[in-house]
């Protein structure tokens, strides 16, 4: 049977580009939080392939230096302050407890101190991470997806008051969509792909 391999954020990228947030816009970025950080760029309508896909993006994107440290040992980059399992190894290391994501985002929500504090450092460097995208690419669209986005739910203010502060005063608003990604968003992303290569024959999506 005919086979189509491809990364994960970079389908879900063709997905949203076909018939969802990115459709019939010119720049348009995915920044994906979750179990990892994806990134997926459209230019002229059209995602950018870039060999580091695959690489762990956002391990070395470093947002604060002095920042927390992953069990990797990266300090303050994108992936120990954004993903989940950084998230949660933050707040055991600080108090002992092995809380779902879930869990501490209610329990910042709440305002329980040190998951409080972990999860306003994340909104303080997802706003920082946007507002540099934004300010290189000028994107007419970043839509934020992965199953971490719930961080915008408790601290989207914060996320919002670091992206303005990171930003030229006059500059565009930026249009941030957030959407929580589940199975059939990467499943629709899988399917165009699998359309793009087998019956519309692009070798190079």
């Amino acid at each position: 049977m005919p086979v189509v391999v491809e990364n994960d954020v970079a389908a879900l990228v063709e997905a949203e580009t076909w018939f969802g947030a990115g459709r019939g816009l010119d720049r348009f970025v995915v920044l994906t939080i979750g179990a990892g950080i994806g990134y997926g760029l459209v230019l002229g309508g059209r995602r950018v392939p870039y060999a580091e896909e695959d690489r762990g993006f956002g391990r070395h994107w470093i947002l604060n230096p002095n920042g927390p440290l992953t069990p990797a040992g990266e300090r303050g980059s994108a992936v120990s302050l954004l993903t989940i399992p950084s998230i949660r190894y933050q707040v055991q290391a600080a108090t002992g407890r092995d809380l779902t994501y879930e869990e501490i985002l209610a329990r910042a929500a709440a305002g329980e101190p040190m998951p409080a504090r972990v999860i306003d450092e994340a909104a303080r460097a997802l706003g920082t991470l946007v507002a540099q995208i934004a300010n290189f690419v000028l994107p007419q669209k970043i839509l934020l997806a992965g199953e971490g986005v719930g961080l915008m739910d408790v601290a989207g203010k914060t996320v919002d008051d670091t992206l303005r502060a990171h930003r030229h005063p006059l500059a565009v608003p930026l249009d941030v969509e957030t959407k929580v990604s589940d199975f059939h968003d990467w499943a629709r992303g899988a399917a165009v792909l699998a359309i793009q290569v087998l019956v519309l024959g692009v070798s190079e999506v």
